[in-house]
């Protein structure tokens, strides 16, 4: 029975390196992972902002009417975050008009979001 229990030796050094070596080599690639997902919900939350930006945008100048359309740069806070909103007026005919409007992160973000609209004057009502 004593000879048994002194051959048992337990883990030796290698062992023990190599199960270090895997688990930090694991722990690795989820602290990867959470990374990757951290900046790819960050991009999202950008981009939502972004989205939100350019329809209040396009609202605005439909709010605004065919007669008040024109060309200008704002800038605008969404969601803690401000953007530079451009807005171009194209006229096609003198009934029409088109208008772009881009949106860029002031801080400088993945992309730029363009939206249109067009704008149509108004029809007088019929007489009689």
């Amino acid at each position: 029975m004593r000879r048994r229990l002194s051959d048992e030796r337990g883990f030796g050094i290698t062992e023990a390196l190599i199960a270090v070596t895997i688990l930090v080599i694991g722990l690795l690639a989820i602290s990867g992972l959470t990374l990757a997902t951290a900046l790819q919900a960050r991009t999202a939350d950008l981009r939502s902002d972004q989205m939100i930006t350019g329809q209040a945008a396009i609202e605005n100048v439909r709010r605004a009417g065919f007669a008040a359309a024109a060309s200008g740069v704002d800038t605008v806070t969404t969601g803690g975050r401000t953007f530079y909103v451009t807005r171009t007026v194209t006229d096609i005919n003198d009934r029409t008009k088109l208008v772009n409007v881009d949106i860029a992160a002031a801080s400088g973000g993945p992309t730029m979001r363009d939206f249109s609209t067009v704008l149509q004057a108004p029809r007088p009502l019929p007489k009689g």
